[in-house]
């Protein structure tokens, strides 16, 4: 899987981010899996290189329970209907934007987040490639390390719990 993004405050001058996923499953039998892999973003300031394991119980069935547990994302979800999914978890989350130029923390700078939450969610599946999915997220720890241009280091900083919100509609190919 690959990724291209763009992560700013108010412009997108050299805010962009490349990605990619890559993991092996092995099928334990019918409902039983287990992953392992890693996730990787390029971003100018700095590479990300996260692992990635986890089991999982009916992933790819649309009816009942569903389970994954592992790193970077744990969840038990259910389908009330084939289309249907909600869930309960937990998440990790790393990521970097560019400030604007005229941001206080760090003039033209670059901000990393790294977050543990916890989350309800709901997916809708429109069609095989098609699907809409929304989490109402719990930041149980959050952690900025602020960078000016030249990507070195201005301040750490870790914030207070807080609610959030996510939404995207994602296509597959």
């Amino acid at each position: 899987q690959l990724s291209v993004s763009s992560s700013f405050e108010k412009e997108m001058q050299d805010s962009y981010k490349a990605g990619g996923f890559i993991f092996a499953s092995y099928r334990l039998c019918k409902d039983h899996t287990i992953q392992t892999g890693a996730f990787s973003t390029y971003h100018p300031v700095r590479t990300i290189t996260l692992p990635v394991l986890s089991y999982s119980y009916r992933v790819r069935e649309q009816d009942g329970i569903v389970a994954v547990l592992g790193f970077p994302r744990t969840y038990v979800g259910y389908h009330a209907t084939k289309e249907s999914l909600f869930w309960l978890g937990a998440l990790y989350s790393q990521s970097l934007a560019k400030l604007a130029k005229e941001s206080y923390l760090a003039k033209e700078g670059y901000i990393e987040a790294k977050d543990y939450m916890a989350n309800i969610g709901w997916r809708y599946r429109y069609s095989e490639s098609l699907s809409l999915e929304t989490d109402l997220l719990f930041s149980l720890s959050r952690d900025f390390r602020v960078y000016d241009k030249d990507a070195d280091e201005v301040f750490y900083r870790r914030i207070e719990n807080s609610w959030g919100a996510s939404f995207a509609l994602k296509w597959r190919l």
